[in-house]
């Protein structure tokens, strides 16, 4: 099972996914499609005209626990955007242990380190969409357990590493005040 979250607009570029996906070898094949947007229409003729009715599911907007959900029954998450404010879809599916093929946008490059935790497409390339996902797909269920778990380990540290930076920053100013004193002296 294949997700997209987000909205569905052309700067998202979710015909891409949708063709790219069309193309993956297997059979028992499902994209899940999470979201809303002016591009529902077409996105729903291009699933008819690739006769993919019966393998795409476009849910709509969703609460957030909802989201959660589908993450949860899902093998990969792809994110084919061309620009991205900062990616807090990627965040959510690595704390679930996804897996993450993204576009190099927002927080992606920060995020995934390719072939690791996740992989980088190109843009607008449905081909290559097809190839990292039919990757991912090919690998066995320990394959994305390992690459699940390197997920959430690599979550959890750039979430320790915050609050560490976070800690540091409110336990220096405190010392600084008691080092201070009241009056302003040392």
């Amino acid at each position: 099972i294949v997700i997209f979250v987000g909205r569905l607009t052309s700067l998202k570029c979710v015909d891409y996914l949708i063709k790219g996906f069309s193309n993956i070898k297997y059979k028992n094949k499902f994209l899940i499609v999470v979201g809303e947007g002016e591009e529902f229409f077409n996105l729903g003729r291009l699933v008819n005209s690739l006769k993919l009715q019966n393998n795409v599911f476009f849910v709509g907007k969703v609460d957030h626990k909802e989201i959660f959900d589908y993450m949860g029954i899902s093998d990969v998450l792809v994110l084919p955007s061309l620009m991205e404010t900062g990616g807090n879809v990627i965040l959510e599916a690595m704390s679930l242990g996804l897996p993450v093929v993204s576009t190099k946008v927002g927080w992606a490059s920060d995020l995934i380190n390719d072939g690791i935790n996740g992989f980088f497409i190109g843009k607008k390339n449905s081909d290559d969409i097809k190839r990292k996902i039919d990757n991912e797909l090919q690998q066995n269920a320990n394959k994305n357990y390992k690459t699940g778990n390197r997920c959430v380990l690599f979550f959890q540290l750039q979430l320790f590493q915050q609050l560490s930076s976070a800690v540091y920053l409110h336990f220096g100013l405190f010392l600084e005040c008691l080092l201070i004193g009241p009056n302003g002296a040392v």
